[in-house]
């Protein structure tokens, strides 16, 4: 028995169904992957295997101070300080960097917190009555809970950065945080900090 032609359109429209699910689920799977990209941060700071320390220039000791970062380290720890690390070397999440605020000020030592391709919002803080911080979609925080900066009288300078900035962090561009709130001489209170006002690296040193 032959095949009939109703039998021989119905075989080619099964097919062609299936072709086209099958473009679809690809083009849906592609468009799916570039959203992906424009809207999830991509770390474009590549870490490294092995840093360098050609680019160093000196290195000193000194002793922990600054009350603003004494919830991860206790008074008096002492760090060796790397002038000059990040001329050959990335700069990555939870480094612990110096940076000077003002060519007339002493550096301070703070923690990168945001780098180049991070997603960053602010909230507000009903309760602090001040402002929250989200970088990849989760809450930057400390030990007693969120950390919190700023007043919600008015919103700090962080924001117009993220508003001219489609709430992404640039190239060269970075967040550094104490680790105490409300935080001070950081991100809290100028907002992001660019890459050549990162003058070394500070390493804790063992046994203390």
């Amino acid at each position: 028995m032959g095949i009939s032609c109703g039998e021989i359109y119905e075989v080619s429209v099964k097919f062609l169904e299936r072709v086209i699910y099958i473009i679809v689920i690809i083009s849906a799977s592609i468009i799916g992957y570039i959203l992906y990209l424009r809207f999830n941060p991509v770390q474009k700071e590549r870490s490294v295997t092995k840093e360098s320390l050609e680019c160093v220039t000196s290195r000193k000791e000194i002793l922990l101070k600054d009350k603003l970062m004494q919830e991860s380290y206790v008074e008096g720890t002492e760090f060796q300080v790397l002038q000059n690390y990040y001329k050959c070397n990335p700069i990555l999440r939870n480094d612990i960097v110096m940076f000077r605020v003002a060519s007339d000020q002493d550096s301070v030592m703070r923690i990168v917190r945001g780098i180049p391709g991070d997603r960053v919002e602010l909230s507000e803080d009903k309760e602090k009555k001040a402002w929250n911080i989200k970088i990849n979609g989760e809450y930057l925080s400390f030990r007693q809970g969120k950390y919190f900066f700023g007043s919600l009288a008015a919103p700090p300078p962080l924001q117009l950065y993220l508003n001219e900035n489609e709430s992404v962090l640039q190239p060269g561009y970075y967040l550094l945080f104490s680790s105490v709130a409300p935080g001070g001489q950081d991100s809290s209170a100028f907002g992001v900090v660019e890459k050549k006002a990162i003058e070394a690296k500070a390493l804790p040193l063992q046994n203390q």
